[in-house]
């Protein structure tokens, strides 16, 4: 986690905000790996480790959904929830 971002992530990133939803997956294949190892040295328990990696990918289409919903209402707002 000490790299910054490459310009593939950054294309991910874009792409993602585009629609592609395969574009997020890899970007969740590239890290969790990295992330898991980083969690589990903290929980030091497999379970609690796969519930809170869930909470830091949180799924693409809810959050489409919600920004469908309830447009913001000024540029670069981010709905409620």
């Amino acid at each position: 986690m000490d790299q910054p971002r490459t310009d593939e992530d950054q294309q991910l990133v874009a792409r993602r905000k585009d629609g592609d939803a395969g574009a997020f997956d890899q970007l969740v294949v590239k890290y969790t790996p990295r992330l898991y190892g980083l969690v589990y040295n903290m929980t030091s328990n497999h379970e609690d480790t796969n519930d809170l990696l869930q909470d830091i990918f949180p799924k693409p289409t809810n959050r489409s959904a919600v920004s469908a919903a309830n447009p913001p209402s000024t540029p670069g707002s981010i709905p409620s929830r």
